[in-house]
């Protein structure tokens, strides 16, 4: 009698083991999935599938001493909303070049990066400088990142509305040294930032596509006040200026992000300007190859033109808070499935 008084003790406080450990490990899912989707991965680049876009540099063109800079051609295309001036006014000459003889690492685009986070509904980018300073008559001086750096999305490759449907954003960062930390989760990481839309009311930004210039058209629409949406978050990370955008809570579906524009401004920052080769004419914008009409109302500014960032896959869902809490719903799946006999047995 009191060996099956005892495996009937045994048996109850197993019982009440497993379901409590059972509702711990329910808690610890829950949790689990609130992390996920209420902060932000400051190691998105090791988490998830990254697709980056490589840019031309300017600061391998230095010439004289690092006194005077060119640009690479074909780095600048007016037609493609696709420029490549992150200098001072070209007044001097290399060659039959035009040539600057001040250089800003800090608008200099070496690459810039993306990545879709499927299950919490984020989107991340990062756009990556060459450094921090200007560099003039031969010395370098740190200036930090006190410029206007955004992304412009859109789900169609011509960057055109189509039937009235918004189908074009653009999210930036003003002063980022200034107005944001290292991390995406410090409170003030939205500080400065901003999110715009293409509004078919007006006539959409791009007007009839981005092919299509010098149509004067409006620019981008606010949607977001500055530094008023918790949705857009911004840091700095060494030379890049990373974004990360909760794209679910805006009803925005990742399709949005297939074509891209990295974009580092110093020079024509206004977006009711945006698209740029629409704003301006070729010939107002000027040319950093024609030494007769080099770069006017287009200056001071870098931009990088990416395709195909919608069809990446998300990576593997993010593991779980800490491995305390991993060990707990493990144990709570051991106990509810371990065969109650063979725990009697003895």
């Amino acid at each position: 009698m009191m060996n099956k008084f005892r495996g009937q003790c045994v048996l109850e406080m197993l019982h009440s083991v497993r379901f409590s450990a059972f509702l711990l490990g329910m808690v610890v899912m829950f949790q689990a999935g609130a992390v996920r989707a209420d902060t932000y991965a400051d190691d998105w680049q090791s988490q998830f599938k990254v697709t980056t876009y490589e840019d031309a540099r300017t600061d391998d063109n230095a010439s004289g001493g690092s006194t005077l800079w060119t640009i690479d051609n074909k780095a600048d295309v007016y037609s493609k909303e696709l420029y490549e001036r992150p200098v001072a006014s070209m007044d001097e000459t290399v060659g039959s070049k035009p040539a600057s003889d001040t250089y800003y690492e800090f608008i200099d685009i070496s690459t810039g990066s993306v990545a879709i986070d499927k299950v919490s509904e984020h989107a991340y980018f990062s756009i990556d400088l060459t450094g921090d300073a200007e560099v003039s008559d031969g010395s370098s001086v740190s200036k930090g990142f006190s410029d206007n750096y955004r992304i412009r999305f859109s789900s169609n490759r011509n960057f055109a509305s189509e039937d009235g449907e918004v189908s074009s954003y653009m999210i930036g960062v003003k002063d980022p040294s200034g107005n944001v930390s290292g991390s995406f989760n410090d409170s003030g990481s939205s500080a400065g930032t901003q999110i715009w839309f293409d509004d078919p009311s007006d006539g959409a930004v791009t007007g009839t596509g981005l092919s299509i210039t010098d149509e004067d058209t409006s620019g981008y629409a606010e949607l977001t006040s500055e530094g008023s949406s918790s949705d857009i978050r911004a840091r700095v990370d060494g030379n890049s200026i990373q974004f990360a955008l909760n794209y679910g809570n805006l009803g925005l579906e990742k399709n949005i992000f297939r074509n891209l524009i990295f974009e580092a401004n110093k020079g024509v920052t206004d977006p009711q300007n945006s698209f740029f080769n629409d704003a301006y004419s070729f010939e107002e914008a000027g040319s950093p190859y024609d030494t007769e009409n080099t770069p006017g109302s287009i200056y001071e500014v870098d931009t990088l033109l990416a395709r195909g960032g919608g069809g990446m896959r998300a990576a593997p869902v993010p593991e779980m808070g800490s491995g305390i809490s991993a060990a707990l719903l493990l144990g709570a799946i051991f106990y509810l499935l371990f065969p109650r006999r063979r725990l009697l047995q003895s």
